[in-house]
């Protein structure tokens, strides 16, 4: 009886890895299609635009944040202090492994993804200043 070497086993005409590699190259492609698509109509339904500053009349608490930055200042200095206790991005949101890679990238979370994280606010109660659960995320 004839057995083949592991080698020379025919197999299917297309590997699988191929199919894989074709597959993850158009998820790649399109996916990112989509997403600025989406981006865009979520740019036009801001209320308050999506441009890389924005401009504090939108939003009802800015003097409080800025009248109070050394207390602020302070609490994240003493946040810091266990800066190896803080989750790095890509362990609070996996989608952004591909753009926060190794432990540099720390993200202490106040308000984020729709919830309030109270442990957090806790150890910085005067940057959880009152009305920030209608800010976007806020973190360090």
């Amino acid at each position: 009886m004839y057995i083949p070497e592991p080698d020379r086993i025919p197999g299917p005409a297309v590997s699988i890895d191929r199919i894989n590699n074709e597959r993850d190259r158009l998820v790649t492609r399109y996916g990112w299609l989509l997403i600025r698509g989406l981006s865009d109509v979520f740019a036009r339904q801001s209320l308050v635009g999506d441009a890389p500053f924005l401009d504090t009349r939108h939003f009802s608490f800015p003097e409080e944040l800025t009248g109070n930055w050394e207390t602020i200042r302070d609490e994240a200095v003493e946040i810091l202090r266990h800066r190896e206790a803080i989750p790095v991005f890509h362990e609070v949101s996996p989608e952004q492994r591909h753009i926060s890679t190794g432990d540099s990238w720390r993200t202490f979370l106040l308000f984020g993804f729709g919830a309030r994280l109270d442990k957090n606010c806790s150890e910085a109660l005067m940057t959880e200043c009152p009305k920030a659960s209608c800010a976007p995320t806020w973190a360090w």
